[in-house]
C-alpha cells in the first residue's frame, strides 16, 4: 500500500504526504541554480548555465530566463521540457489578457496563473506535477516598484526581496540573507546576484547568464564580457580580504598551493612505491592516487586556457563531471552505493579546501594516510571480490605512459613528491585519456558562440529559426528582402525605399501569405513560378532580380528550385485557332517527345500534318482600354501612336513568343483535358493563350469603355499580366471586395471584343453584372442577355454579344424548360472569346470541368477576392482555369483611398445563466441556435444599430441562421432578405436601402455574402456565421469595403462580429479572422458596451422575457436553422437533412394552458402553407364519391 501512495498523485499517504509533489521538488533541487534580487529601481535574474557538450550546438540551447511579455520575465529551475510547456501557457495568457482588456497583465496576475496551472497538475490522475520552480519578475504598468515572485511545483506562490531556487538554493539563500540591503542601486544589485551564483558556480562568467529589468524597458541580457568584468572585480575583492586576514602575506595566487616537481626534497626522486598485489579495482589507494593525478593534470592544462586563475582547486566543489566519470570507471564494479562513494569524495574535497584556505602543503605522507584510511573504509563496507590479481611492476617512464601515471609530458608526477607508482609497461588507456580530454574541452571558450540576448516570446507560433550562417551583403541595409533557404519563404521590409518595386516583383513570382504593416511574407511555390513564366519572365530574370533585392546571397537550393520549376513552364501551349485546338511549342523536339507518349500520341487528330510550322505573332501595339495612354489612340482608324507613346503603352515583358516560328499539332476538343492532365504529369504544364487579334472566324463585338472611364493603376497592372504578349492568357485575378473586379472583367471584354459569357453565383449578381456592363461600356442593351431561372431571355439579335448567367443554370442536369434548353444549345453550339467567372473560388472542381467542357471558350478569367477554400480543391484552379496573374495588397489600397478604412472589432457577449445551462446540455446543432439567440448578443446588436443609425450610417446585419435572422429583424422592425425572398422583393428592398433615408438597416442571410454591391453600407454587424469559414469573413467584410463618399479622418467603415462568450463560437471566430489578419487587419476585442443598460426599449431586459425566449428556442425544430439557397453553390452541401423530431418535456396542466411562459409552437408550417395554397379538397374516398355524384347531377340538370 505504501508503494501505492508513492505512485498515486491524487492519494494522500497516512502521514499527509503527496509523494509525487515532493518528488517534483527533488527534480527542482537537481536543476541548475537561479537567483532573483530586487533593487531600488531594478530587478535582476541570474542563472547557472549547463555546460555544453563538445558537439552540441550552443546557439539553440534554451535559456533558463524566458520573456513572457514586454514587462515580465521568468527564470526556472528543474526540467526544461516542463518549463517550455509552462512558459508557452504563460505567454499565451499574457497576450490574451493584453488583447482582452488592452492593458498588460500585472506581475501578480501572471504569477497566479502560473501557480494555478502548476496546482491543477497536482489534483488529477493520469498527469504528473510540473518538475520546476519559477521566479517571475517585472514591473507593473505605470509603476517603478520591482516585483519578484516564486512559484513551486505544489502551486503555491510567494513574494520575495531576494531568493534562489534549484541546486544549493539553501546555501545561496543564506548568502543573500547575510548580504542583502534595502534600496540597492543597479550596480549593487547585479554584483549581489553574481556573488551569490559564484557560491555554486565554479567555472566563472561563461556559465552564468544575467538579465535585468527596469521600469518601462524590456529585458536586458548582460553580455558575457560585462559578466566577466564583474567576476574579476569580485574575485579581486576576495583576494584582498584574504590578504588582510593574513598580515605580512600576499594574496594567494591560484595554483600555488600545489607544489610541482622539484619543490619537495630532491632525495625523493629515486623512491618507488610498490603497491599490494590486490587488483587495482579493489585497491582504493591506487584509484585515488590516479584521480589526484588527474586533478593536477586538469589544473595544469586549465591554467593554459584560463591563465587568470585556477579552475579546479580554487573552490570547494571540484568538477562534478570528472568525479562522476572517474567514480564510475574505478568503483562501479565494486557494487558500492553512490552515497558511499560520494561520502569518500566529500572527505577528500573537504581536505583539499582546507589546504587551500590554510595554505597547507599536502605531501606524500598525508596522501598515503588519507588513501589508506579510504581503502580500509571501502573494504569494511564492501568485502573485496575474488578477482585475478595483477602485479604492478615498477619502472621508469619511457616512450609510453604507464597505467598509473598521468598522461602528458608536462604533468607533475605526484603532489609534493617525486614518487611514482610502478607497474609493467602496459598500453595507454586511450579511452580514459579521451574522456578526460572531452571533459576538459567542455570548459573551452572556443566552444561557445555568441547567443542572441533577446529571446523569442512565441517560438511555437512564429518559429525559432537561426539564419546567422547566411552572410549579409555590405549594403544589406539598402535591400528589402530576406529569404528562408529551407522553406522558400521571402520576407519583405515594407518600410524600405525599394519596397514598392520589390512588392511588384514578388506578386509575380510568389504567393502572398501575410501582409501586415511592416513585414510581408511570401512563399515561392511551383504554381507561383508557373504564373511568373506565363507573364514572360525567364529563370535568369527571376534569379537576377532576387539577387538585387536580397540582403544575403541567393542560396543554392533556392536557385536550383527556381531553375527546375521554370525551365519547362510555358514550353507547351494550348491555342484555339479556327475552332480547333493546337498543342504549340517553339521547340519541335518537345512536340516529338509528346507525340511519342503512349497517351498523348494517339490523341493527335489523324489526317493532319504531324507538326505544322507558323510564324510566331508579334507583340504589336496592343492598348488596354481605360488606361491613361489609351486616350487619343485611334485604333479603329488604323492610326499608329507615336513611338514614345507606344513604348509606354506596351507591356514591357519579354516573352517566349519572340521566337521566329512556332510548331504545333492538332488535338480533338474532347481530348483537351486528357492532354492537359498528362502534360502536367510529365512536368510540362500547358499554358492557354488566345490570339484574339488574328481571330477572323469569330465575329467582333461592338463594345468599348465609355469615354470618361479610366481604370485605376492596380487594375491596369492586373490586366497587363493578362495581355502581356499581345495574347489573352487564361488565369486568375485577385482583388479585394469593392476594388473594382467587375470593371476589370468589363475592361478585359472590351479589349478582346469577342463573344463574352459571364458566370455568377446568384441571380441577384446576374442583374448587377448586366447593369455594370451598361454603366461602364457602350454596348447595345439588346446585345447583353441575362439567363436565370426567372428570366430565360432571348438570344441577342446581332452576330455576337454578352450572356450573363449562373453556374447552376449551366451545370444542372435536370430536365429544362423549352426556353432554357434553347438557350443552352445556343451556348454550347458556338465559340466564345472570353469566359468571365465571378467569385471563382465558390465552385467545386467537378463543376468547373462541366462548365469548361460544355462551353467552348478561347480564354478564361477568374475573379475573386478570397482565393481560398476550407478544402484542398483551390489548387485545381491553377490548371482548370490558369495561374494567378495578379493579387493586390488590401492595406495598400486602403491607404490610397481605393477601398474603405475599416475598424474591425469582436464583441464578447456573456450568456445568461439559464441559457448557458441549456447550452452545456444541448446537442451540437441546438448549441448553435442557443449561442446565436443569446439575449445579450441581441442587446449588443440593438445597441450598435441605434448608435450607428444616429451617426447616419447604413448598416448591414448578417445571419446564416434564418430563424435568428427573422427573430432579430421582426423584433427590431427592420427589413430582411433571405433565400425565400422573391427576386422582385429583393430588388425593392435593396433599392429602398440604397436611396430611402428611412431604411438604414438591412438584415441579410448568407445569400448576401458574395456579388452584392451596396456601396452605401458603412457598418456591418455579424450575429451568426458558417462555422470557421475564412472566406465568408472576408466576403462579408467586402460588403463595406467600397470607397466611401465622406472623408472622415481615421476609420470610415466598421465591422462587428458578435460572439457569445465561452462557447464554440469563440473558437470559430478566431479561425475565421485568420485570412483578414494576414491581410493586415487587426481585430479589437470589446468586452463591455458603455451604458448599454440605458438603451431605450432594450429587448429582453427582464428575466421573464429571457425565459420566454429560451422556451421558444428550445422547442424550435433544429432543422429550421439551415437555409437552402439553390443558386449559391458554395453553401449547398450534400449532407442529408436532419429529420424533424418531437421535443418531449415534462409539465403540468397549468403550464399547458399558458402558465410559466410555455407556448404551443406550430412545427410543420410548410405543409400547412402548402395545403392552404392548394385549397380545401376532399381526400377521403366517400367524399370524393359524393362530389362526383353532385357533379353528374348538376350536369344532367
Amino acid at each position: 500500500m505504501a508503494s501505492g501512495y508513492d505512485r498515486a498523485l491524487s492519494v494522500f499517504s497516512p502521514d499527509g504526504h503527496v509523494f509525487q509533489v515532493e518528488y517534483a521538488g527533488e527534480a527542482v533541487k537537481r536543476g541548475t541554480c537561479a537567483v532573483g534580487v530586487k533593487g531600488q529601481d531594478v530587478v535582476v535574474l541570474g542563472c547557472e548555465k549547463r555546460s555544453a557538450m563538445k558537439l552540441q550546438d550552443t546557439r539553440i540551447t534554451p535559456s533558463k530566463i524566458q520573456v513572457l511579455d514586454n514587462h515580465v520575465a521568468l527564470a526556472f529551475a528543474g526540467l526544461n521540457a516542463d518549463a517550455r510547456i509552462l512558459v508557452d501557457k504563460a505567454r499565451l495568457e499574457a497576450q490574451s489578457h493584453r488583447l482582452t482588456v488592452e492593458d498588460p497583465a500585472t506581475i501578480e496576475y501572471i504569477t497566479k496563473y502560473v501557480a494555478g496551472v502548476q496546482q491543477r497538475y497536482t489534483q488529477a490522475g493520469g498527469v504528473r506535477p510540473f518538475g520546476i520552480s519559477t521566479m517571475v519578475v517585472g514591473f507593473d504598468k505605470n509603476s517603478k516598484v520591482p516585483r519578484l515572485y516564486q512559484t513551486e511545483p505544489s502551486g503555491i506562490y510567494s513574494a520575495w526581496k531576494a531568493n534562489a531556487i534549484g541546486r544549493s538554493s539553501k546555501t545561496v539563500r543564506e548568502f543573500l540573507e547575510r548580504n542583502y540591503k534595502e534600496d540597492m542601486d543597479r550596480e549593487a544589485t547585479i554584483r549581489l546576484a553574481i556573488k551569490s551564483l559564484l557560491e555554486v558556480v565554479q567555472t566563472g562568467a561563461k556559465n552564468i547568464e544575467i538579465a535585468l529589468m527596469a521600469p518601462g524597458a524590456t529585458i536586458e541580457m548582460l553580455p558575457t564580457e560585462e559578466i566577466e568584468r564583474y567576476v574579476k572585480e569580485i574575485e579581486q575583492e576576495k583576494q584582498e580580504e584574504a590578504a588582510k586576514k593574513k598580515t605580512g602575506r600576499t594574496p594567494a595566487i591560484s595554483g600555488t598551493a600545489i607544489p610541482t616537481r622539484g619543490q619537495d626534497d630532491s632525495a625523493a626522486d629515486n623512491k618507488r612505491h610498490r603497491t599490494n598485489s590486490a587488483s587495482p579495482d579493489q585497491c582504493w589507494f591506487q584509484g585515488s592516487a590516479q584521480f589526484i593525478g588527474v586533478i593536477v593534470w586538469v589544473e595544469h592544462r586549465s591554467q593554459e586556457r584560463f591563465p587568470s586563475r585556477s579552475v579546479v582547486l580554487e573552490k570547494l566543489i571540484i568538477h562534478a563531471s570528472i568525479i562522476a566519470f572517474y567514480s564510475e570507471r574505478r568503483f562501479g564494479n565494486l557494487g558500492l552505493d553512490d552515497e558511499v562513494v560520494i561520502a569518500v569524495w566529500a572527505v577528500f574535497i573537504a581536505l583539499v579546501e582546507l589546504q587551500q584556505r590554510e595554505h597547507l602543503i599536502i605531501n606524500a605522507h598525508f596522501l598515503a594516510g588519507f588513501c589508506a584510511a579510504g581503502n580500509a573504509f571501502l573494504f569494511a563496507v564492501m568485502p573485496p571480490k575474488r578477482k585475478a590479481s595483477s602485479n604492478m611492476q615498477g619502472g621508469t617512464k619511457t616512450g609510453r605512459a604507464s597505467r598509473m601515471s598521468t598522461p602528458g609530458a608536462a604533468t607533475p608526477r605526484s603532489i609534493g613528491s617525486n614518487d611514482e607508482v610502478e607497474e609493467d609497461d602496459a598500453p595507454v588507456d586511450e579511452v580514459l585519456e579521451r574522456d578526460i580530454d572531452k571533459n576538459i574541452d567542455r570548459f573551452s571558450l572556443n566552444q561557445y558562440q555568441k547567443r542572441h540576448d533577446i529571446k523569442d516570446p512565441m517560438p511555437h507560433i512564429f518559429g525559432d529559426n537561426d539564419y546567422s550562417y547566411l552572410v549579409l551583403k555590405k549594403d544589406h541595409r539598402n535591400r528589402p528582402l530576406w529569404i528562408d533557404p529551407k522553406k522558400g519563404r521571402i520576407i519583405l521590409e515594407s518600410f524600405s525605399p525599394l519596397a514598392e518595386q520589390a512588392q511588384d516583383f514578388l506578386i509575380t513570382i510568389a504567393e502572398p501569405l501575410s501582409r501586415p504593416t511592416f513585414m510581408h511574407e511570401y512563399a515561392l511555390t511551383m504554381h507561383s513560378l508557373y504564373a511568373a513564366v506565363s507573364v514572360g519572365l525567364s529563370p535568369k530574370d527571376i534569379i537576377n532580380t532576387l539577387e538585387r533585392f536580397l540582403k544575403t546571397p541567393l542560396p543554392d537550393e533556392i536557385r536550383a528550385f527556381i531553375t527546375s520549376c521554370t525551365q519547362t513552364y510555358g514550353k507547351v501551349k494550348l491555342v484555339l485557332k479556327d475552332t480547333k485546338y493546337f498543342v504549340e511549342s517553339p521547340d519541335p523536339e518537345m512536340l516529338q517527345m509528346l507525340l511519342k507518349n503512349p497517351k498523348i500520341g494517339p490523341l493527335r487528330v489523324q489526317g493532319t500534318a504531324e507538326i505544322t510550322t507558323t510564324a510566331a505573332p508579334k507583340i504589336g501595339g496592343l492598348v488596354i482600354p481605360g488606361t491613361k495612354n489609351a486616350a487619343g489612340v485611334k485604333q479603329a482608324n488604323g492610326l499608329q501612336a507615336s513611338e514614345s507613346e507606344q513604348q509606354t503603352t506596351r507591356i514591357d515583358i519579354d516573352d517566349d513568343d519572340d521566337q521566329e516560328v512556332t510548331h504545333a499539332f492538332e488535338i480533338a476538343d474532347k481530348d483537351v483535358e486528357t492532354v492537359q492532365r498528362e502534360c502536367l504529369n510529365l512536368g510540362y504544364p500547358v499554358l492557354e493563350e488566345y490570339d484574339f487579334r488574328h481571330d477572323e472566324a469569330n465575329p467582333n463585338l461592338d463594345i468599348d469603355l465609355r469615354p470618361g472611364t479610366q481604370i485605376r493603376p492596380y487594375q491596369e497592372k492586373s490586366l497587363s499580366k493578362m495581355f502581356g504578349n499581345g495574347r489573352a492568357k487564361s488565369g486568375l485575378i485577385v482583388l479585394p471586395c469593392g476594388a473594382g473586379k467587375t470593371l476589370v472583367g468589363i475592361t478585359a471584354a472590351c479589349t478582346i471584343k469577342k463573344g463574352i459569357i459571364v458566370l455568377c453565383t446568384s441571380s441577384m449578381s446576374v442583374v448587377q453584372w448586366r447593369n455594370e456592363f451598361l454603366k461602364w461600356s457602350n454596348i447595345n442593351p439588346d446585345d447583353i442577355v441575362a439567363f436565370t431561372s426567372d428570366s430565360k431571355g432571348s438570344v441577342f439579335t446581332g452576330s455576337t454579344g454578352v450572356i450573363v448567367t449562373t453556374y447552376s443554370m449551366v451545370t444542372q442536369s435536370r430536365a429544362r424548360s423549352y426556353d432554357a434548353e434553347k438557350m443552352m444549345k445556343f451556348l454550347t453550339g458556338r465559340e466564345w472569346g472570353l469566359m468571365l467567372l465571378d467569385e471563382v473560388h465558390v465552385v467545386p472542381a467537378n463543376i468547373f470541368r462541366r462548365v469548361t467542357s460544355s462551353i467552348k471558350t478561347h480564354s478564361k478569367l477568374g475573379l475573386t477576392a478570397t482565393l481560398l477554400r476550407e478544402d484542398d480543391k483551390i489548387s485545381d484552379l491553377n490548371f482548370l482555369i490558369g495561374p494567378k496573374l495578379f493579387e493586390a495588397n488590401w492595406m495598400e489600397l486602403s491607404k490610397q483611398g481605393h477601398i474603405a478604412r475599416v475598424q474591425c472589432a469582436e464583441v464578447w457577449c456573456a450568456m445568461p445563466t439559464e441559457f448557458y445551462d441549456e447550452y452545456l446540455r444541448a446537442p451540437s446543432r441546438k448549441k448553435n441556435l442557443l449561442y446565436i439567440m443569446n439575449p445579450r448578443k441581441f442587446q449588443a446588436c440593438q445597441y450598435l444599430i441605434n448608435y450607428h443609425e444616429s451617426r447616419g450610417d447604413k448598416i448591414i446585419v448578417f445571419s446564416d441562421n434564418v430563424y435568428a435572422l427573422k427573430a432579430y429583424a421582426l423584433k427590431l422592425g427592420k427589413a430582411f432578405i433571405y433565400g425565400g425572398t422573391g427576386q422582385a422583393e429583393r430588388l425593392k428592398v435593396l433599392e429602398n436601402f440604397q436611396h430611402n433615408p428611412l431604411v438604414n438597416t438591412l438584415f441579410l442571410s448568407k445569400i448576401g455574402d458574395t456579388s452584392l454591391d451596396l456601396p452605401e453600407a458603412t457598418c456591418l454587424i455579424q450575429i451568426s456565421s458558417h462555422y470557421g469559414s475564412r472566406r465568408q469573413e472576408a466576403q462579408r467584410l467586402g460588403r463595406i469595403l467600397r470607397a466611401k463618399r465622406r472623408n472622415d479622418e481615421g476609420f470610415n467603415a466598421f465591422f462587428y462580429s458578435l460572439v457569445s462568450k465561452d462557447t464554440q463560437e469563440m473558437f470559430f471566430s478566431s479561425k475565421r479572422q485568420a485570412f483578414l489578419i494576414d491581410q493586415g487587419y487587426a481585430f479589437k476585442v470589446i468586452t463591455q458596451l458603455a451604458n448599454i443598460e440605458q438603451t431605450p426599449g432594450l429587448a429582453f431586459a427582464t428575466a421573464a422575457e429571457r425565459r420566454e425566449l429560451l422556451q421558444k428556442v428550445l422547442v424550435e425544430n433544429e432543422g429550421a436553422e439551415d437555409e437552402d439557397i439553390t443558386d449559391d453553390l458554395f453553401h449547398s452541401g450534400t449532407m442529408g437533412r436532419v429529420q424533424k423530431r418531437v421535443r418531449r418535456t415534462a409539465g403540468t396542466l397549468g403550464e399547458l394552458s399558458g402558465g410559466q411562459n410555455m407556448a404551443y409552437i406550430e412545427q410543420n408550417k410548410k405543409v400547412n402553407q402548402g395545403l392552404k395554397k392548394k385549397g380545401k379538397k376532399e381526400s377521403n374516398a366517400f367524399f370524393k364519391k359524393i362530389n362526383r355524384e353532385n357533379v353528374r347531377r348538376a350536369a344532367g340538370e
